[in-house]
């Protein structure tokens, strides 16, 4: 976790970038819905980035 977020630190490009994909996913969904969509959306920005750190080390 800790390099996880030292990364996002100095280099905050990607993490931005992930961020503005899932502000504009959770905006284009019914606010009924608004949970599930949170949680899909947070797993798959986790799935990738853990994955990209994975390829890193």
């Amino acid at each position: 976790m800790e390099k996880i977020i030292l990364e996002g630190l100095t280099n905050p490009k990607p993490y931005v970038e992930n961020a503005q994909k899932w502000f504009s996913i959770i905006n284009e969904q019914p606010a009924e819905e608004a949970s599930k969509w949170i949680v899909a959306a947070l797993d798959e920005i986790l799935v990738k980035q853990i994955y990209n750190s994975h390829l890193k080390s």
